[in-house]
Order: C-alpha cells, then sequence, then structure tokens
C-alpha cells in the first residue's frame, strides 16, 4: 500500500497526520492561546517529527517547516562524532537521502559529496529513484524554491537521482512520504548511516514553544552509557583497546589512571605498539527519555 504524500507548507491543514492538530478543535480559551502562538511564529506554522534511528531509536525531533534540513544536521548527535571529537578530528560532509535527492552539507570547506558514488553506481547499473508524486496544482507550485524537488512530470521525466544542498532546502519544500516505509536515509562520516523517519506532520498547538529558538526541539533521546574501567571499576572509562596483551579482555575499557599504568613506563616511553586504542566516549542503552 503506498505511503500517503505530505508537503510541510505553512498554513495548510494536513489532514492525513494520524496526530494532525486542527484549530478547530480547541475552545475558546485554548483558541486565544494558540492564535498567540501562531502569531509568535508568524508563518511558522507546520511541525515536523523526525526521529533518527541507527538500529534503534537514539533521538527525536520536533522541527519548523520553514527550518532548513541543516538545523536538523547540526542538532543529531552521534557517538560517532563524540569518539571523533576526542582525536580532534573533524569531518564536515553529510547528506540527507528523500525521495531520490541527497542533500549534501557542504557548508564547510573539505565538504565532499558523499552521494557521487551512489548516484554513479545507480547509473551504471540502471536503478531508478522513487516515482515522484504529481506536481502541486499551479496556486501553490510557485512557493517551491528552485533547485529542490521537481514536479512529478519533470521528474518522471529525467528519472535520474538529483543532488541539493541541504543548507539552501526548507523542511517545507520537500515532500515527505509518512513512516519508516519511505526509506530516507541521513548518513554522516563516510558510512556513518541513521534511518531517518518522518513520524507525523501537523499544525503547532499550544503546547508547543512559542519561540522560533526552540526548534529544532529535542523531544527524546536514547539513554547513553559509559562504562567503567575494567580494571578499578572505580573510574569511568576514557579509552578502549584492542588485541592489548596487557588487558585482562579484548576489547578492554580504560580510565586514564589504568591506561597510563600499565602502558607506559617510569620515563613516559610507550611500553607496546601493537594494539589499537581508541577514546571512549559512550553508547546507546535500553530506554530512553522523553524531554517534552
Amino acid at each position: 500500500m503506498a505511503q500517503p504524500h505530505a508537503r510541510a507548507a505553512p498554513g495548510i491543514p494536513l489532514g492525513f497526520a494520524s496526530q494532525a492538530f486542527s484549530v478547530a478543535r480547541f475552545k475558546s480559551r485554548s483558541q486565544e492561546l494558540l492564535e498567540q502562538l501562531q502569531g509568535q511564529l508568524g508563518d511558522q506554522t507546520s511541525n515536523l517529527e523526525v526521529d533518527v534511528r541507527p538500529d534503534t531509536i537514539w533521538q527525536e525531533f520536533l522541527v519548523l517547516g520553514s527550518q532548513r534540513l541543516s538545523v536538523l544536521r547540526d542538532a543529531i548527535s552521534c557517538p560517532a562524532d563524540a569518539n571523533l571529537a576526542a582525536l580532534n578530528l573533524t569531518v564536515p560532509s553529510a547528506f540527507f537521502y528523500i525521495e531520490g535527492v541527497f542533500y549534501n552539507d557542504m557548508r564547510k570547506p573539505g565538504s565532499r559529496d558523499y552521494s557521487a558514488n551512489i548516484r554513479q553506481f545507480c547509473a551504471d547499473h540502471d536503478i531508478k529513484p522513487p516515482v515522484p508524486p504529481p506536481a502541486d496544482p499551479p496556486a501553490s507550485a510557485g512557493s517551491r524554491q528552485d533547485g529542490n524537488r521537481a514536479s512529478g512530470s519533470d521528474a518522471a521525466s529525467s528519472h535520474a537521482y538529483r543532488t541539493a544542498k541541504m543548507e539552501d532546502t526548507a523542511f517545507r519544500d520537500l515532500y515527505l512520504r509518512i513512516g519508516g516505509g519511505a526509506g530516507y536515509v541521513f548518513c554522516h562520516l563516510g558510512c556513518c548511516e541513521h534511518l531517518l523517519i518522518i513520524r507525523d506532520v501537523r499544525r503547532c498547538h499550544i503546547d508547543d514553544p512559542a519561540s522560533e529558538s526552540a526548534y529544532p526541539l529535542l523531544t527524546f533521546q536514547k539513554r547513553k552509557r559509559r562504562r567503567e574501567c575494567t580494571l578499578c571499576t572505580l573510574r569511568p572509562a576514557l579509552k578502549v583497546t584492542y588485541n592489548d596483551a596487557t588487558a585482562p579482555m579484548n576489547p578492554c575499557f580504560w580510565c586514564d589512571v589504568c591506561y597510563n599504568a600499565m602502558h607506559y613506563d617510569a620515563n613516559g616511553s610507550l611500553l607496546d605498539s601493537t594494539y589499537q586504542v581508541f577514546p571512549y566516549q559512550f553508547e546507546q542503552t535500553q530506554g530512553g527519555v522523553h524531554k517534552q
């Protein structure tokens, strides 16, 4: 069964959404508060509930239809990013894949188009993007930004995967499908992929923050766990080693005190360099915390 398509445009009631809110559902006082909220946000009245999943739900966000995809990209946290930061390394490149379009993060010098090889592979093997939804009616077609989503007839004729910049693309410019079957992806660090799920598209309501700066609003965060040092079991682990002859287990988690005591001599020289060592930050565990 085909998934319903949604356009996250401000001011348009989205009746297909399972939890869509309509102004008419609120009574007198709630109606007044809602109008005040919408007045403060201006035309930023479309909210999207977005899940970011590696294998289970990692984070959920509430974003405004007027916000750029790059704003969500900056809000997403991943243990892999934390590990790189511990090494003073940054990899700015990333993309969102949504409905046959790769939205690349090209804001920083040295950014790369990670989708180039994917698109070339698809072209070489005649792999086509999903069939686009019908084009907008003429009254709303002009509101879409150039370079984002092509109309149904145009995309069907070109029938090739495309690219755009996430920093130039707002959520309200996208056609979206609700649920996990859409196959949307967030990819960063070249190979770290997260399933991206649009869970709901709705109007704002009185329980939503009135300030635009509050968005993207983190509504769920999977619990993080930091292991204790394997040796002392007293201090939190900051390093993990693999194939380490001095370690009681593989992999082994170390605090700085125990790691230095086991791997360096009195002069500060490394005793063995045949093992691998990486910074250890945290990992996901069962359960999570709802922020809203």
